[in-house]
């Protein structure tokens, strides 16, 4: 019985530390739209609204606006992105991370 208290002690730090880094949280949200497939871990509070063709998701961080082949953050230029990839959109500590297919946008939020 000595020998498992030691054993255990690695895989309770280990757990731990997952927990407190985030690993292996599931977004905060995901659907479709646009015909994207989307996922979202944002922090704070933070909405979903989908009409005809588009997504428009807001947090603490800005809005992001996303329609078939585009998107758009803060009402700034829209950028393309392949049409029908899947959107990662990561908001939190005034940063907006987006990653669609080969595309990654970071925005800074002031």
């Amino acid at each position: 019985m000595k020998n498992t208290k030691p054993a255990l002690l690695p895989l309770t730090l280990v757990a731990l530390l997952s927990t407190l880094s985030g690993c292996d949280q599931p977004p905060d949200l995901v659907t479709e739209a646009a015909g994207h497939a989307i996922s979202a871990r944002i922090q704070g509070p933070h909405s979903l609204v989908t009409e005809a063709g588009q997504a428009v998701i807001s947090g603490p961080f800005g809005n992001v606006t996303i329609e078939q082949g585009r998107l758009n953050v803060n009402g700034g230029r829209w950028t393309s992105i392949p049409e029908g990839a899947p959107v990662r959109l990561e908001m939190a500590r005034a940063r907006v991370r987006i990653k669609a297919g080969n595309v990654t946008i970071s925005h800074s939020v002031r």
